[in-house]
């Protein structure tokens, strides 16, 4: 079976620009394969609302404590003269 390139360029592209991970970028999740396919077959997608919940659950999962620039913004903000 032989791999196209152009469609394993537009993987590699979309796994990097829309992936919410910082590593690991050798598997695709299913969203992911799905805006492949929609991209592909010119199927309509709602890329927004996935990048939206990709958001949302970085938020929900308290993973926004691993960035600390984002904490200290809440610090400089809650005690100014600090």
């Amino acid at each position: 079976m032989r791999v196209v390139t152009p469609y394993k360029f537009l993987m590699h592209v979309v796994i990097h620009a829309l992936g919410h991970r910082k590593g690991g970028y050798g598997m695709a999740i299913e969203y992911i394969m799905c805006m492949i396919v929609s991209l592909c077959l010119n199927l309509r997608f709602n890329f927004s609302k996935v990048i939206f919940l990709q958001m949302k659950n970085n938020i929900t999962e308290e993973r926004w404590l691993m960035y600390p620039s984002i904490v200290q913004m809440f610090l400089n903000y809650l005690l100014p003269d600090l």
